[in-house]
């Protein structure tokens, strides 16, 4: 802030000439204007709905599948070298063998997706959510409650 021969106060603002890359060339700007801005902003922003991402896992049977895929295989190897020779071998491979079928048809059918993020609305606008009271736990148990906006 400057004052003026007249003794009236004059509000800028000006970035540091050290702040950012490339390095601010220290212009100013009027107060009143940057107040303006940030007025039109925030009476731009109220009426919106406040939105918050949520993560929606995603269902991948793939590792189960290539298990179960991997065990009819083995399965049907042994019955190639006839491992089940014995009485009620045949039977035993046969209920081996649809229980795997079954399996594999019931991990099939399961739904396949990616993760990914949605935004959902929170029932709230920005305006709200600036005048609703707010814990303050790092002083005290107390509500705080924020300016509202103009």
């Amino acid at each position: 802030m400057n004052l003026g021969k007249n003794g009236r106060i004059y509000e800028y603002y000006r970035c540091a000439k050290t702040a950012g890359k490339p390095a601010c060339k220290g212009q100013s700007v009027k107060g009143e204007r940057v107040t303006a801005a940030i007025t039109a902003l925030v009476e731009r922003l109220a009426g919106l709905a406040m939105t918050v991402r949520r993560f929606i896992p995603g269902e991948d049977h793939t590792e189960q599948l290539n298990h179960v895929t991997q065990a009819m295989k083995d399965l049907r190897e042994e019955k190639r070298r006839n491992l089940f020779d014995y009485p009620g071998g045949d039977d035993e491979y046969a209920a081996a063998l649809e229980v795997l079928v079954d399996e594999r048809r019931r991990l099939a059918a399961l739904p396949q997706r990616p993760y990914t993020w949605v935004e959902v609305e929170t029932g709230q606008t920005f305006a709200g959510a600036w005048t609703r009271p707010t814990r303050n736990t790092a002083a005290s148990s107390s509500s705080v409650s924020r300016p509202a906006s103009t």
